[in-house]
């Protein structure tokens, strides 16, 4: 299987899915982790003036899992020059809504003009540091 296939399969075994709040413990406020802003129920975007990378993730996705350990060394490694949010689908569906996300991960790359580039799927750490050095050109 080619890994583009591979990913397109594994982002549609994580289609979001209804759930209720008993689901997933939710923060009670926003949190930075490893250099990733994490999202708290409600809770806005955060405005910066650099470039924006957006995980769209759940705690029962086993992809979104997968994929966290790349993102997060992708947040240190771009430290400044980017910001990176991690955004639960189940606590803040308006901004997946927003976004467009029907499955996940779901990775969205927001430039300071407001354009965004999509990616879907899971990536390696190599392939997703290339993307955000894409994005930041």
């Amino acid at each position: 299987m080619t890994f583009a296939f591979m990913a397109i399969l594994s982002a549609s075994a994580c289609q979001s899915r209804n759930t209720s709040a008993s689901d997933a413990a939710v923060a009670a406020e926003t949190t930075e982790n490893a250099g990733v802003v994490v999202l708290a129920k409600g809770a806005a975007l955060p405005k910066t003036d650099k470039l924006m990378v957006l995980d769209f993730n759940a705690v029962w996705c086993g992809p979104c899992r997968q994929f966290a350990p790349a993102f997060e060394k992708a947040a240190e490694d771009y430290a400044g020059k980017a910001v990176f949010v991690s955004v639960n689908v189940d606590s803040c569906p308006e901004i997946a809504q927003q976004f467009g996300v029907q499955g996940i991960p779901h990775v969205s790359f927001v430039q300071p003009d407001g354009s965004v580039s999509t990616y879907v799927g899971t990536n390696e750490l190599a392939d997703f540091g290339a993307l955000v050095e894409k994005y930041l050109k």
